[in-house]
């Protein structure tokens, strides 16, 4: 049977069946696939966890989007768990597209910098410091530390 298109056009590959008056009914296996939709889209959920708590996030994600999914606060970053004797990585919340695993742990902790200060490290936390160059010359500067 033929099957006019949105231009009313015959369309002799359409699986679908006419009934008049533009009224097109789905073959059996297009309307299970529309009904079994939203159970695809939930396979793109995983479960992680964020500071010890399980959350369901799609996946994938971005950085943003798990740093307000565990609510992690300003002046903390958030990072990834790895195995064995490497560092965990950290995430950066931004729009940056992650793609997470089922059961993937996440932790957050404060963000500190060691800086160096007359030969002597010193260890900050804020993201941007203001200092004085030389007693004598009131100079004064600022660094970002991102």
């Amino acid at each position: 049977m033929d099957v006019p298109d949105a231009g009313g056009e015959a369309n002799r590959e359409s699986p679908a069946k006419w009934h008049g008056k533009g009224t097109v009914i789905k073959t059996r296996e297009e309307f299970i696939m529309s009904e079994q939709q939203p159970d695809i889209e939930r396979k793109n959920e995983v479960r992680i966890h964020i500071d010890q708590k399980p959350h369901e996030s799609p996946n994938p994600t971005t950085g943003e989007a798990l740093y307000l999914l565990g609510e992690v606060p300003n002046g903390y970053e958030l990072y990834r768990e790895v195995c064995g004797d490497e560092e965990d990585k950290p995430i950066q919340n931004g729009d940056e597209r992650v793609h997470l695993k089922e059961d993937e742990h996440f932790h957050s902790a404060q963000k500190r910098y060691t800086i160096i200060v007359n030969g002597r490290p010193r260890v900050v936390t804020a993201n941007e410091l203001s200092f004085l160059f030389g007693a004598c010359e009131n100079v004064t500067s600022s660094a970002r530390l991102n």
